[in-house]
């Protein structure tokens, strides 16, 4: 079925809570070729010319740390992982988007906040932009309430 899963991660639990269903995507491939792409996007601010360089590289190491402690969870269970944070020029779902291309993905699976009303109009979709923008199929979860979102 789905044997390249792409899944955006913004370090908080409502984000992660997309993984138990990455797993059950997974069980209806062909596991030894299965891979999950873990992904992130670092926000620039409009500012870029003032922020230090140092600042900006620490920011994507603790990207590329936390995403490789994610990882490591998925790779203990023998499901290949490969991680991708990028900088984000664009809006983070075109920035996600276009990093899905570039693994040549089959499938986007992230969670929502499932917003409605006001609250979608002020804060938007990001999930709600990767489905307009994807090429490919995109998995959607809402998950109940959780402590930190």
């Amino acid at each position: 079925m789905f044997n390249k899963i792409f899944v955006p991660l913004d370090g908080s639990r409502l984000a992660e809570t997309i993984l138990p269903h990455v797993r059950e995507l997974l069980k209806c491939s062909d596991t030894s070729t299965a891979e999950v792409v873990l992904a992130t996007v670092t926000l620039i601010p409009s500012v870029y010319h003032a922020i230090d360089e140092k600042i900006l590289q620490a920011d994507i190491e603790a990207c590329r740390v936390y995403l490789g402690q994610v990882a490591a969870g998925l790779r203990a269970e023998s499901i290949s992982v490969t991680v991708d944070v990028s900088e984000g020029a664009l809006s983070v779902a075109e920035r996600l988007v276009e990093m899905a291309d570039k693994h040549a993905v089959n499938c986007i699976a992230i969670s929502t906040h499932g917003r409605a009303g006001i609250g979608r109009w002020l804060l938007g979709s990001a999930a709600t932009k990767i489905v307009r923008l994807s090429k490919v199929p995109v998995y959607l979860f809402r998950p109940g309430p959780i402590d930190d979102v």
